[in-house]
């Protein structure tokens, strides 16, 4: 077996062990928050089955409060003594390049559980993070086992900087004329997209994807596939090198090489470039190789990938609109078991209005939203109304802030006599015909409509056709369910997905395990879905964000009304500790904290 001085010399004595050394200059400014991606590949590790191959996994732990916890784990490779892991480690790191770390490789007993107390430890290395940072070369470690001093295999670990980049390389590959591993046998075969690791010396490449399987073909088609595209370039230079591999899988391991191939990255985006030869790894340089088939590029292209945070900066127009209920379900407003009491400014639906529509009213910058209300007979009208102004102007319905909306909210309320059924139908016709603008590249709108009620509605037969009509408006409508009702209806309406490209209409229910106060957590599903929903109508409408403005946004505890400056840093405080919980869109992957900071 190899020592670590064989591989990079005698100069080069076990980096895994010697912290004393300063980090070079270029490290000296190592400041401020890096964002690094950790590339790791081992050989020679040894065999702990006496029957077959180790089954692999790579873990990090971090040392917290003097005890090792884990901080990420690549993929588990079957029956593979010197795994390739494709999926990197990204590890944030302040301004203490001193930070304890430790690799350990494990051998998996099965596949299906991920506590790894039911696996077999192969070996470890610990280190500083200083040591990864100070060679442009990777580091390289022995991996042992606590009180045995026999190498148990070697570990490679590659470092690179994660650069802001939101874009995607979307991939995808069919093989043609693949070379069989034997006369009567077919390829299973896979391949990997391998990027060029470190500058100078000795080049490598490490995988960054890795595709499926296809069994018993010698024209295989994966799936599409995506690549973050810093895994690829650095600062979108397209001329960087990349390696295509197309790999023979083995059940036992040792998979064979079928052949590959080296090209940029605008060889590949070019369309003209359809076609790429593979060529066996000890042939590619000779003058004449031998091809051993071939890759058609069927799709090959760079996906953007915004949030909801890039189009604001854009100038795209946010707007809010609200709809209350005022039907005689709610109760009487004088009596205190009412949804509606006066007896108190936060009966049900103020609560329900401060938390949600705090939330998703945060981005309309000129703080004016038209609410309506519906379910009542107005002063001097004996018609039951569905469809009024809050603040009694129906021609200009827009209030000025949420507190001007409790406001008018209170005022109103005094003046109205509940009535019935519960018809939705003509306020969200009213919503879509006046207040929701058409958007395009140039002029970007998006707008979100709270409907507050409290029980069964009466108009589904009218309702269903406004709702698959604001399917292709930039719209989305959240119903808030307020009081002790099971809003079964309202649920199997919301979850009606079939036959729909985009759905739009969302449920939530206030009240839950005996509470009357809406939770975070469901003030934060709801605010995944609306950007959920915003992402996928500017995708499908090919809309993009305009160039950044200078828009300024007050922080949300700035907003509040707050009695000193003490009261004001508990807030910000508070509200930082919220924003750094890691709660991510489903679809667009940007931080639902960033995009509604008030969650």
């Amino acid at each position: 077996m190899a020592r670590v001085s064989d591989i990079y010399g005698n100069s080069q004595t076990s980096r895994s062990t010697t912290f004393s050394q300063a980090p070079r200059t270029r490290y000296d400014a190592f400041q401020h928050p890096r964002r690094l991606e950790l590339y790791i590949r081992c050989t020679e590790l040894s065999q702990i089955d006496h029957f077959s191959k180790s089954d692999p996994l790579c873990v990090l732990f971090m040392k917290k409060m003097g005890q090792w916890c884990e901080y990420g784990r690549t993929e588990s490779i079957p029956n593979n003594l010197n795994p390739r892991f494709w999926q990197s480690i990204e590890l944030e790191a302040g301004g203490a390049d001193n930070l304890p770390m430790k690799f350990t490789l494990y051998d998996l007993a099965n596949f299906t559980s991920k506590d790894l107390r039911k696996h077999d430890v192969i070996g470890s290395v610990e280190l500083e993070l200083r040591t990864l940072l100070e060679d442009a070369r990777p580091f390289v470690g022995e991996l042992h086992l606590p009180g045995d001093m026999r190498t148990r295999g070697y570990i490679y670990v590659h470092v690179r900087d994660i650069k802001d980049t939101k874009s995607k390389l979307r991939l995808q590959v069919k093989g043609s004329k693949l070379t069989k591993r034997g006369m009567f046998a077919k390829c299973n075969a896979y391949f990997e997209v391998c990027c060029k690791m470190g500058k100078g010396g000795k080049e490598e490449f490490h995988p960054v994807y890795r595709s499926q399987v296809v069994s018993r073909s010698q024209e295989p088609r994966w799936q599409p596939g995506d690549i973050p595209l810093h895994k690829l370039c650095d600062d979108n230079d397209n001329e960087t090198d990349v390696l295509l591999q197309c790999w023979h899988f083995i059940q036992d391991g040792g998979d064979d090489l079928i052949g590959e191939a080296r090209c940029s990255l605008n060889d590949l985006l070019k369309r003209d470039h359809k076609v790429i030869q593979l060529y066996p790894q000890q042939q590619a340089k000779s003058k004449k190789p031998k091809s051993s088939g071939s890759l058609k590029i069927l799709q090959c292209c760079i996906d953007r990938q915004y949030n909801v945070s890039d189009f604001v900066r854009g100038g795209c127009d946010m707007k809010f609109v609200c709809a209350v209920d005022f039907t005689l379900s709610n109760g009487n407003p004088k009596d205190s078991y009412s949804l509606h009491s006066m007896l108190s400014e936060h009966n049900e639906y103020l609560e329900a209005l401060r938390s949600l529509g705090s939330v998703l009213s945060y981005y309309c910058l000129d703080k004016r939203y038209p609410v309506f209300g519906f379910g009542s007979r107005l002063p001097g009208d004996d018609v039951i109304s569905h469809c009024f102004s809050l603040n009694e102007k129906e021609d200009l319905p827009q209030i000025e802030g949420l507190e001007g909306i409790i406001e008018a909210y209170l005022h109103r309320i005094q003046t109205l006599t509940f009535a019935g059924p519960t018809f939705l139908a003509p306020v969200l016709r009213r919503i879509l015909r006046n207040h929701v603008p058409v958007s395009s590249q140039s002029s970007q709108c998006y707008v979100t409509v709270l409907i507050l009620l409290d029980g069964i509605v009466n108009d589904l037969d009218e309702l269903l056709p406004e709702v698959h009509k604001a399917m292709e408006l930039p719209l989305s409508i959240v119903i808030a369910g307020v009081g002790p009702s099971s809003f079964h209806s309202m649920k199997d309406i919301c979850s009606n997905k079939k036959n729909a490209t985009r759905w739009n209409l969302h449920f939530v229910a206030v009240r839950s395990n005996n509470s009357k106060h809406i939770s975070r957590g469901k003030v934060r599903d709801i605010s995944a879905q609306v950007c959920r929903d915003f992402i996928t109508y500017m995708r499908l409408k090919n809309i993009h964000p305009n160039p950044a403005k200078a828009v300024k946004i007050k922080p949300l505890y700035e907003s509040l009304e707050l009695d000193s400056a003490a009261d004001r840093k508990i807030m910000a405080r508070s509200l930082s500790q919220i924003n750094d919980m890691k709660s991510c869109c489903p679809s667009c992957g940007s931080s639902i904290t960033k995009v509604f900071p008030g969650v």
